[in-house]
């Protein structure tokens, strides 16, 4: 009769204890927070774990509401779901991907990838279907002015505070879990990336008071990461097989482009023309006056509130907020000078043109150094010296190379000529201003 052979024992609480058994321990925490709440004594601190604290009743129309607002006890909260994250992850990992990894008898590499992405894939999936559900029941989409309007949005409903406490919880979870599922040390730099990233746009939402906005902007994101990791879950069981790649492509360049514009929607042209742009910590007013007292202060943006200034169109939704214009002389001298700049740039260009059209178009050889050096550079400046008097030029006369006329340099010509790229001009930012408030 053969014996089943023993799994290896680790010593208790050891560094092999804890990968092998963290779930169970996590399980086992979880566990007794719930016995905490069959007793009287105990069950007003288990319900800090479990529930969302710092509810509010807010009247309305119809009678009270319930809502919530933030503070340091849901950073308890948070805790108690890290071990539920930790518990759904190894549940996961040992009833689907473990499985999934038998049969495909993938390497080393290829099996770490798969478990990163077969776990994104999970997540990704449940947070997507969720947060559309929070959006489409709150009416967020159906709304996009609500995105902005009443700002600061510091009461929350029950199911958008209590995602963004599973949110946070989660990315959390997933820095103990590079030690738990022993991720390579190549990989560690890429993913502390991806989760700090993750939880400062979060939190940020969430303390900013941006909830709304953020719920839009992660459903966004995790439709096109749901995409990707789905993609490479399907690379890694057959390497022909590239078509969800294609898809990915599309959706995450459309998803871009939505994520522009509901940015430019919301942060441009929305929360400017809040009512209130004081800053008022207790009040949760703290973005409009980051906006538009730190970020229209920045020397970069000095010109454009000067140009709008000068022509009498002032910045979109900044109220009475000054924007510091400069003194009529100093405005003219500066455009002055801007005008003499693009005057010798411009000659610089006929000059250049007219050098090449001598070398190129009349077939003379370049400058060579050497013996005969002397001889051609001075052909080459009796053939310019023609070219210029018969007005060969960016801007006019004939182009000796096509016997038409001359052709204006492209963005590429002038890069190559100029060394630098072709400045943009602010010139339609005030019509472009004045339109938008127009439409709005």
């Amino acid at each position: 009769m053969a014996f089943r052979r023993r799994a290896k024992s680790h010593p208790l609480f050891s560094q092999e204890f804890l990968i092998h058994n963290h779930a169970d321990i996590g399980f086992c925490l979880v566990l007794i927070v719930f016995i905490a709440l069959m007793f009287e004594v105990t069950a007003k601190t288990a319900f800090l774990f479990i529930l969302p604290q710092y509810n509010v009743s807010v009247p309305t129309a119809d009678g009270e509401l319930v809502q919530y607002h933030y503070g340091l006890k849901d950073l308890v909260t948070i805790l108690f779901y890290i071990f539920i994250a930790i518990i759904l992850h190894a549940v996961v990992q040992e009833y689907a991907l473990d499985k999934i990894n038998r049969r495909l008898h993938l390497s080393k590499v290829k099996h770490s990838k798969f478990n990163e992405s077969g776990q994104l894939v999970a997540f990704h999936l449940t947070s997507l279907i969720w947060c559309l559900y929070v959006v489409v029941t709150e009416g967020y989409i159906s709304n996009p002015r609500s995105l902005w309007e009443n700002y600061p949005h510091v009461y929350l409903p029950f199911q958008v505070k209590f995602f963004y406490l599973c949110q946070l919880a989660y990315w959390l979870h997933a820095l103990p879990e590079l030690y738990f599922q022993k991720v390579r040390k190549e990989d560690i730099p890429r993913q502390l990336q991806c989760i700090a990233l993750y939880l400062a746009h979060i939190a940020g939402a969430y303390l900013l008071n941006l909830s709304r906005l953020g719920l839009i902007l992660l459903l966004l994101q995790y439709l096109a990461e749901f995409f990707f990791h789905m993609a490479r879950l399907v690379y890694f069981t057959d390497e022909n097989n590239e078509k969800l790649f294609n898809v990915w492509a599309v959706v995450f360049v459309v998803t871009r482009l939505f994520t522009l514009t509901l940015y430019i929607l919301v942060i441009g042209f929305g929360l400017p023309r809040v009512e209130n742009q004081a800053l008022e910590p207790e009040k949760g007013n703290l973005f409009s006056f980051l906006f538009n007292n730190i970020l229209f202060s920045l020397p970069l943006l000095r010109p454009c509130q000067n140009e709008c200034a000068a022509v009498g169109v002032p910045l979109p939704g900044l109220g009475d907020v000054a924007l510091h214009p400069l003194p009529a002389a100093a405005l003219a001298g500066v455009l002055a000078r801007a005008e003499q700049s693009e005057a010798s740039r411009r000659r610089h260009r006929r000059r250049q043109a007219a050098s090449q059209a001598s070398q190129e178009g009349l077939g003379l050889p370049r400058k060579r150094s050497g013996e005969g050096g002397e001889r051609h550079l001075a052909a080459n400046q009796e053939a310019e010296v023609a070219v210029r008097s018969e007005g060969t030029s960016w801007g006019g006369g004939r182009d000796t190379r096509t016997k038409g006329p001359a052709r204006p340099p492209g963005p590429r010509e002038r890069l190559a000529h100029t060394g630098h790229p072709p400045k943009v001009s602010l010139a339609p930012l005030p019509a472009f201003l004045a339109l938008s408030n127009r439409l709005q």
